[in-house]
């Protein structure tokens, strides 16, 4: 049983961080991260280095100060150009692309505001409709672009803009970025938390627990890198995993002799959790936290590197299935904590752990004996659970145990459809023969055929190498196939694989012999069918070219049922190199039903008419926009949005949001003199909304709300510049009628005024209702 055990925990998802020093290094040093155990206040300093992050949000130092309620804060950055891509491809509609912020909790609380967080001051770009995919290059000061705003946060996690005058100042010779504003009640013991942004590469923070980066590979775990070591504090962003117990956001652990002592920081531990659920296999772990320690830092001993795991872990048991026992974690016979030897693929218990947890902190406690750790020992973390997610923190570099981890896609990455080609970044992984750079796929009949394209491909490779263990997998290169496009059928969506593979045989293990890539000398090739429950069966041999010339390696095999809408995945993986994944399976989709664009010839939709939409199932029946009905009094102009059918609660921080998205909006932007050269870039220039963004801070996973509690609905005045916030406006929702209602006061609009509707959902695309036929006059 422990092998599965095994294979589960170390097959964790990804996740990259920075370990914080137990002592501050010398003051000559480059990195310097805050004290663990102080906030970081006005007039400090705080340092961070990362080679591995895009220049303009590699934080290398942060100054701030504060004059009364004038906080000044300065991000030293390790490069910024005179100009940036703004509108770049594959960032979608109403998406926060750029953003350098400061969240500042006032009063030290950690209840109140959002997170604690009371204001956010920042300098950010959201991408507009109508400039996705320009990759338009602009200065960050340029109108219209980066823009600085001061934010009020309140408890549910979303922003309401507050009012206040911010300056920003932006030097490409001096790598800096200066925001200053008042904030209300702001003092010297105020806490921030400071963040650069980049939609394509993630995100640094820095805040008084120290600096937490995210977004990195576990192919940055390579020699060179940071490891953690015992005695240190590790910090993970928020929200990069479902299940709120199993969302590390900070680990501490301590060693005393050979007492290890770790502590879980989780996004949420509830009193207690439901066990043998629905859906969970017999014999399946369901939850597993556990820490593994490689004693000696040598990845050719124990499995993979790791000689003990100490764990806590739960598993259902044979007829346990089903019974969705509720429980508090440390309720006796739940979770069993214990410390482990490893040993290749073997796994022995060598005695009882210690387990605390506490609802109320938040953290679940692992304490156990590790025969020969030391404080130069090398740990790693992971979090599990069957339905909600895995995270793992610290570098593994494990192969998946026989279960390949595919990412899903989202709507912010499409999947890679058979016949057509996808690129890669060079050098995101470290050994170059499974560097993808490009592949390549061809379909003709049921025959598919993928060229990988390498980094480089040498004439040879060395094979059973010394510390590779016998039978582990020690070079491949896969094509994960959902042959029918439905991920509720193979093995999570996986129908069939293409794959060229060596494992390490018990009589050449350590040879180290030097071969060209050959099917049938050093490399398996097959083509094999993933089944439920089965795993995986032998389908039929398949075949390999490899061109060190041209610095490519060839698949090509028959898959049963492939079509040209077959999303495919790929991988190429080296035991001591890394492991390099390019493509998504299971596609959310994402519609977007525009209405005719008005012009002079077509009757656009003016204050006090009603139009009518014709009704679509292609999306949900909240955002299926039937009729809007408009009324004009003076300047106060009321909306009302007619849906197909609003429910009495919607689903707010669903997975697969990301943090500063816009989840949910109901919107209708004004063109208030109906000429297309005044205002924003569409001659837009008011707009009132109803909606909600997803803030890095909030802690409501998966919550379900009424659409009023959960919303924020502002007018905004547009211009060539952007927008900015002008007040709150009146919101009325009634599921009884199936209507959302926006009141509001829109300076200089009449009867001429042009008006555009759209009701958004980001995991379900848009609708929009631009000009229609079906008008009615009143």
């Amino acid at each position: 049983m422990f092998r599965n055990l095994v294979g589960a925990g170390l097959a964790l998802l990804t996740a990259a961080c920075v370990p914080i020093p137990a002592e501050l290094p010398a003051a000559s040093e480059l990195s310097r991260p805050v004290d663990g155990s102080a906030a970081i206040s006005e007039q400090d300093e705080v340092k961070d280095v990362s080679h591995d992050l895009v220049a303009h949000i590699d934080i290398r130092g942060v100054t701030t100060a504060l004059d009364g309620d004038t906080l000044t804060v300065t991000f030293q950055l390790r490069d910024l150009p005179e100009t940036l891509t703004f509108n770049r491809t594959g960032v979608p509609n109403h998406a926060l692309e750029y953003n350098w912020e400061v969240s500042i909790d006032v009063d030290n609380d950690p209840v109140t505001g959002s997170a604690g967080f009371d204001y956010m001051l920042s300098a950010g770009y959201f991408v507009p409709p109508l400039a996705k995919d320009s990759d338009t290059v602009a200065e960050i000061t340029q109108p219209g672009f980066v823009k600085a705003s001061l934010w009020g946060l309140n408890r549910r996690g979303y922003r309401v803009p507050a009012e206040a005058d911010i300056a920003i100042a932006v030097s490409a010779e001096e790598n800096t970025i200066m925001l200053s504003g008042d904030i209300p009640g702001i003092t010297e013991a105020s806490r921030l938390k400071l963040r650069a942004y980049d939609f394509f590469a993630g995100s640094v923070e820095m805040s008084g627990h120290g600096p937490s980066i995210t977004g990195l590979a576990a192919s940055q775990c390579i020699p060179d890198q940071p490891i953690i070591t015992p005695s240190q504090t590790v910090l993970d962003a928020a929200g990069d995993v479902p299940a709120a117990h199993v969302d590390v956001i900070e680990i501490n652990s301590s060693l005393s002799e050979e007492l290890l002592t770790v502590v879980f920081r989780l996004r949420d531990v509830p009193e207690t959790l439901i066990f043998n659920r629905t859906r969970v296999p017999e014999h399946a772990m369901e939850y597993n936290w556990e820490v593994s320690i490689d004693v000696d830092n040598d990845r050719a001993t124990g499995f993979e590197g790791f000689d003990y795991l100490l764990t806590a872990f739960h598993s259902v048991y044979p007829r346990a299935g089903g019974t969705n026992t509720t429980a508090s974690i440390t309720t006796w016979g739940m979770v069993q904590t214990h410390t482990w030897e490893l040993d290749g693929w073997d796994a022995m218990t060598i005695e009882q752990g210690r387990l605390e947890v506490s609802a109320e902190e938040n953290t679940i406690t692992l304490s156990g004996n590790v025969p020969g750790i030391t404080a130069k020992s090398r740990l790693a973390f992971g979090a599990f659970d069957f339905l909600g997610g895995a995270e793992e923190v610290g570098c593994f570099l494990p192969y998946s145990m026989g279960q390949p981890q595919v990412m899903q896609c989202t709507p912010y990455n499409a999947p890679v459809r058979a016949g057509n080609a996808v690129a890669d970044d060079v050098s995101d992984v470290p050994a170059a023969h499974i560097d993808i750079t490009a592949v390549d796929t061809f379909l003709s009949g049921e025959t598919l055929t993928a060229v990988f394209h390498l980094r480089d491909v040498p004439e040879a490779l060395t094979f059973d190498r010394a510390g590779v263990p016998d039978d582990e997998l020690e070079y491949s290169w896969k094509v994960f196939v959902d042959a029918d496009n439905d991920p509720e059928t193979g093995f999570g969506g996986i129908d069939y694989t293409l794959s060229a593979v060596h494992k390490v045989s018990a009589l050449s293990g350590g040879s180290g012999t030097t071969a060209p890539i050959a099917a049938g000398r050093n490399v398996e090739v097959s083509t094999r069918k993933l089944t439920p429950r089965e795993g995986f069966a032998f389908f039929e041999d398949a075949r390999i070219e490899v061109s060190a010339e041209d610095n490519t390696l060839t698949l090509s095999g028959e898959i049963p049922g492939i079509t040209t809408v077959s999303p495919l995945a790929f991988e190429a993986y080296d035991y001591s190199g890394g492991t390099e994944k390019v493509g998504c399976l299971s596609l959310v989709p994402v519609v977007i039903h525009e209405g005719v664009m008005c012009d002079s010839d077509n009757a656009m939709i003016a204050p006090g008419q009603t139009v009518l939409d014709s009704i679509t199932d292609m999306l949900p029946s909240y955002m299926d926009i039937t009729r809007v009905s408009t009324v004009l009094d003076g300047e106060t102009l009321a909306v009302v949005f007619h849906l197909r059918d609003l429910p009495e609660t919607l689903e707010f921080n669903r997975e697969g949001v990301r943090a500063d998205m816009l989840e949910y909006g109901w919107s209708v932007s004004i063109d208030v003199d109906n000429d297309r050269e005044t205002g924003d870039f569409r001659g837009e220039d008011y707009a009132m909304s109803a909606g909600r963004f997803a803030h890095p801070s909030s802690s409501d996973a998966g919550v379900h709300l009424p659409v009023e509690e959960a919303v924020q609905a502002n007018s905004w005045q547009m211009d060539g510049t952007g927008s900015a916030y002008l007040s709150e406006i009146s919101l009325e929702v009634s599921s009884e009628e199936n209507t959302i209602t926006l009141v509001g006061d829109i300076p200089g609009i009449t009867s001429q005024s042009r008006l555009v509707f759209e009701a958004y959902d980001f995991l379900n695309g848009s609708e929009q209702v631009t000009c229609q036929v079906s008008v009615v006059l009143r």
